[in-house]
């Protein structure tokens, strides 16, 4: 009996509310967040469920991720994703991320600024709960996805806020090689802020095959599952409210050896003004991949660093053949 994320969807239903976030939890996983969240063309990445679901139907194969990071001001994060696109040209995916996050204190909480009863928020509690579907045409040439993210926030005064968004996305790829997604997030413009965000990416899409210099690994080759042997991948984001850009970034990702694949990426915040650095490295045997990333921001002379540990788990076989497209 073949036992699919599909399943998960008999009873899985979402609610919104008016609200609106500033700020939510990132939805990285360990390719997004190894790659300074430079991964939205990237196949392999758990978090296209989140923000890219037009890639989801373009590779048919059947996945999950499990992670866990920590920062340095003990903030953490948790979070499990999984989705199968091997059902045909349909694919559905599932995402939950819990995050736990210190506010700070600004300025409404100087003497002055606040009644001497009043409780001081020190940190909050947000989660995503979304769901994603995606639908190829053309022989998995051509897909377009739909997520829809359910957002909520509680700090620890007891006050919450909700949000839903959506996200439709068109993703594509050419010569077995290229991969090119466009997402609008956001496209209601009714939680954070709409987006149109993209990438494009070079890395093969395929089977790893005896004619790559770095595929000697023959138990490899024999296992026949879409991962990623290698590639490198621009993106792009462009806030449509405020009318200018809002992300650039650039990352890559390297075979070291027959198990080990080396990433890293770079990109800059415009809104905020900073830079991130990610670095990544996976012990990859098809089947079960162990990670462990890093992403880096400079921040007002300070160096700030997220830690993720992550599993990741490969179940459907690459059997074109067989396969229904």
């Amino acid at each position: 009996m073949h036992y699919s994320v599909w399943s998960f969807f008999g009873c899985f239903g979402l609610f919104f509310s008016s609200n609106s976030f500033a700020e939510s939890p990132n939805g990285m996983f360990s390719v997004d967040l190894g790659t300074a969240n430079v991964s939205r063309a990237h196949a392999d990445s758990a978090g296209i469920v989140q923000n890219s679901p037009g890639l989801m139907s373009l590779v048919p194969r059947y996945q999950m991720e499990v992670m866990g990071y920590a920062q340095q001001s003990w903030d953490w994060g948790m979070g499990v994703t999984a989705f199968d696109s091997t059902q045909g040209p349909f694919s559905l995916g599932f995402v939950y991320l819990r995050e736990r996050n210190q506010t700070g204190l600004g300025n409404d909480y100087l003497p002055g600024w606040r009644l001497p009863e009043e409780e001081l928020e020190t940190f909050s509690i947000d989660s995503i709960l979304g769901a994603a579907f995606g639908i190829s045409f053309a022989n998995r040439t051509v897909a377009f996805g739909m997520s829809s993210n359910y957002l909520g926030s509680q700090n620890d005064k007891g006050q919450s806020i909700h949000g839903f968004e959506l996200n439709p996305s068109l993703g594509a790829k050419f010569l077995e090689q290229f991969a090119v997604v466009a997402t609008v997030a956001d496209a209601l413009n009714s939680n954070r802020s709409r987006q149109l965000n993209g990438g494009v990416r070079w890395g093969i899409l395929e089977p790893v095959s005896t004619q790559l210099p770095w595929a000697s690994c023959e138990q490899m080759l024999k296992e026949q599952v879409y991962h990623s042997v290698g590639g490198i991948e621009f993106d792009w984001a462009f806030d449509t409210n405020r009318s200018a850009m809002d992300m650039l970034g650039a990352s890559f990702d390297l075979p070291l050896a027959c198990t080990v694949m080396l990433r890293g990426g770079y990109s800059h915040d415009f809104t905020q003004s900073h830079d991130r650095y990610g670095l990544g490295i996976g012990i990859d045997s098809i089947r079960t991949v162990l990670s462990y990333d890093v992403m880096i921001t400079p921040l007002d002379g300070a160096w700030l660093h997220q830690h993720l540990f992550s599993i990741r788990l490969r179940f459907a076989p690459w059997n074109p053949g067989r396969m229904p497209i």
